[in-house]
């Protein structure tokens, strides 16, 4: 199959009657990114047909059964219908955060064959809507070093830096022995829990987290996403006079609509474009530049590190705890995901921040 503009794996998948997980195995795929033009297999190769529902296979395990999800379903809501765990349904679908996409096939059952990618939660399989914490809990990926592996064959699979793989396992050598559990990847956890700050928070910043909050996992073309790019366009006059579209980037557009939502966005500002929206901090005499945030404070960045360049990217800060922050970031990713609204951490002072500004909420 001749992928199409506006394709993507789960409605192909639909299309020839499989999964999505099937399309990834035979087009030896490790993301769920296509491009219009790519060629797919959308049957198993050589013809091979797949056991009938009722025919054990020849190791006695059961079929791979899957489930497609729904519109308002969660990992938590599957979970509990097929009688498994979060941390179960994550490590058999490779999943590195808790966001479902509807139309997406997961795998419900222990049967799939053993994986050298293993994903865990540093503190229990899941967490309640708005439960309070005061650390950040993180969502791991590990690979099982199998025969053969290198760090350089183990950095190409996962698209990672050997120096990165190093560092995040405190690697002195290149040396791997079989069977060993080698860190890729550790997240914050995208469930919608509040972070507490280190220090103590007004109404107003609570209401803006809040809601920003609630909007983690909203992807980019989904129908959350387009309300809010609909919302921003119904708000009078413009910034620039610019209605945004679908296709846009909308980082600047997310914070925006978080703070036009919360009913304080006369104090941050309403922008998005984020060069621009800088400006209008400064001129509002909240630019802090390169200090200590607070929760509730606006980050800019600066993704080739320059602290006095244009800025690209922005995000609502969360909270700050022992040198580092979580935000709350719009038209992002989480590893190979879709465009999202996703909750990211980093040093308070690194090298990508240019600064914040302090709405006076």
């Amino acid at each position: 199959y001749t992928v199409r503009p506006g394709d993507w794996l789960a409605k192909i998948a639909d299309q020839f009657g499989i999964t999505v997980n099937q399309l990834k195995t035979w087009n030896n795929l490790r993301s769920n990114y296509i491009y219009a033009g790519d060629i797919l297999l959308v049957s198993q190769p050589n013809d091979i047909s797949d056991p009938k529902p009722n025919t054990p296979d020849k190791t006695g395990q059961d079929k791979v059964k899957t489930y497609v999800v729904q519109s308002g379903d969660s990992l938590y809501s599957v979970a509990k219908n097929f009688g498994v765990s979060v941390s179960n349904l994550k490590k058999w679908n490779e999943m590195t955060s808790n966001t479902l996409y509807e139309g997406y096939a997961l795998i419900v059952n222990d049967a799939q064959p053993s994986s050298p990618v293993i994903r865990v939660e540093d503190q229990g399989d899941q967490y309640k809507d708005n439960q309070s914490l005061k650390h950040t809990p993180y969502e791991y990926s590990y690979h099982i070093v199998q025969a053969g592996d290198s760090l350089e064959t183990i950095s190409w699979q996962h698209e990672i830096k050997v120096s990165e793989l190093k560092k995040l396992n405190n690697l002195t050598t290149t040396h791997l022995t079989v069977g060993q559990k080698i860190l890729i990847s550790k997240v914050p956890t995208q469930e919608k829990v509040n972070i507490e700050p280190t220090e103590v928070t007004n109404a107003n910043v609570e209401r803006l987290l809040d809601i920003a909050r609630s909007y983690l996992g909203v992807t980019k073309y989904s129908p959350e996403h387009r309300a809010l790019v609909d919302a921003y366009n119904r708000i009078y006059p413009k910034p620039v006079g610019y209605s945004l579209t679908y296709d846009d980037d909308w980082c600047d557009a997310f914070v925006t609509h978080i703070a036009d939502e919360a009913g304080l966005s006369r104090l941050t500002g309403r922008e998005v474009g984020v060069e621009r929206h800088k400006n209008i901090v400064k001129n509002k005499g909240i630019w802090m530049g390169l200090t200590k945030p607070k929760a509730g404070d606006i980050i800019f960045f600066n993704w080739d590190g320059y602290r006095n360049g244009w800025g690209h990217h922005i995000g609502i800060v969360e909270s700050y705890n022992n040198g580092l922050i979580t935000t709350f970031e719009g038209n992002t990713t989480i590893n190979d995901s879709k465009r999202m609204v996703a909750r990211k951490e980093f040093a308070w002072d690194s090298i990508y921040i240019q600064g914040y500004g302090r709405p006076r909420y």
